[in-house]
């Protein structure tokens, strides 16, 4: 029997990590089923819509408006009855067509002054989104979760990043301190196998199956959702705006890789520093009291100026809230507050904690000479 399978044996021989295995996917997949179709969800916007056809209606009637504004108002109404007969229709090609017209519009307006309500970013921000769309002749997805093809459920089921690493943490912490809670780890250390072996094939198996955990909850979200709602585009565009003033058009595809690339490298972060705290500890509260605290931390959005805002981009629990840090905040009106907390600062910052923990790791291990 070799090591390797000796460490994968003993991994799946462990109920617990079973049944949090279970749990997580039970926690990922179980929306999926109790999700309905809401048919009121997007309706607000056509009750919107015709609210401002009656409404502008209603002050052309009344008169007395300057010339310049009464031609704006019977243009932005020429515009909506447009978009309302589309959407009416059910032309939903055409619909985003008109939509495009009536949002340009208004961007117009409220570059030059004549229209009040929506910030010249949030106006930006629509407009590229439809001009892409209409560009690439997608249609607008709803932002009801139980009608979202599978590509856009899937980004939107990777917000959520609290379960995720609760659960990792959980098993992490239980496997790496398992031979010192069963007090086998003095046999682990005389077996014929070198400590580097150990070591090496403790870490990529805790950190494979566990990151082949969290892979297989979002393929299997994907799937579902595909059956439900078919598959969507990878070309659907998602519209950020970096610094509050440019704006930005990110596919979905570039979307979903990126936050794979700091989802994975996040894991890998919490097995090594699991695996760095077993070393010194194999009492299983230290071990995940330490992952579930930096878990905790990274909830706390800390600002850019400051001391603790300079600070906060070289924490690794800073680059937790991947999606967030990728659409530059929760919503529009809600943004990030700290800019500097990148994609790709996010990448050098894990990267360079993984290095010292595996560089720390092997100084320990050389040092003492045993697990």
């Amino acid at each position: 029997m070799t090591y390797s399978f000796f460490e994968l044996r003993n991994f799946f021989k462990e109920k617990a990590i079973i049944v949090l295995f279970l749990i997580f996917l039970g926690i990922t997949i179980a929306p999926q089923f109790l999700l309905t179709p809401d048919e009121n969800f997007d309706k607000g916007y056509l009750y919107a819509l015709e609210g401002s056809i009656e409404m502008q209606k209603e002050i052309l009637d009344a008169g007395d408006l300057p010339p310049h504004v009464a031609e704006n108002i019977a243009e932005e109404l020429k515009l909506n009855e447009m978009l309302l007969s589309k959407i009416k229709n059910n032309d939903l090609t055409e619909a985003l067509k008109a939509e495009l017209a009536k949002e340009t519009f208004t961007l117009k307006g409220v570059e030059n002054g004549s229209i009040s309500g929506p910030t010249l970013v949030e106006q930006k921000l629509l407009v590229a989104k439809l001009e892409y769309l209409v560009k690439n002749k997608l249609l607008k997805v709803s932002d009801d979760t139980a009608v979202m093809p599978a590509v856009n459920y899937l980004m939107s089921s990777m917000r959520p990043y609290m379960p995720i690493f609760l659960v990792v943490s959980l098993i992490l912490s239980y496997a790496y301190s398992l031979e010192k809670r069963r007090k086998t780890i003095d046999f682990l250390n005389v077996i014929p196998v070198s400590l580097k072996r150990i070591s090496i094939t403790k870490f990529l198996l805790f950190t494979s199956l566990t990151s082949l955990l969290v892979l297989v909850s979002f393929l299997l979200n994907y799937i579902i959702a595909m059956a439900k709602n078919g598959t969507g585009s990878w070309k659907y565009p998602i519209v950020v705006t970096p610094d509050g003033q440019t704006v930005e058009v990110m596919t979905a595809q570039t979307f979903v890789l990126k936050e794979m690339c700091l989802l994975l490298l996040i894991l890998l972060f919490l097995s090594i520093l699991s695996f760095f705290i077993q070393l010194y500890s194999g009492n299983i509260l230290v071990n995940l009291g330490i992952l579930l605290g930096l878990v905790a931390l990274s909830q706390y959005q800390l600002p850019s100026d400051g001391l603790l805002g300079k600070l906060a981009v070289i924490l690794p629990f800073s680059y937790m809230n991947f999606s967030t840090i990728l659409t530059r905040g929760e919503t529009f009106f809600a943004p990030l507050k700290n800019n500097e907390l990148t994609f790709e600062n996010g990448v050098g910052v894990l990267c360079c904690y993984i290095f010292l923990l595996v560089l720390l790791s092997a100084i320990r291990l050389k040092w003492v000479r045993r697990m």
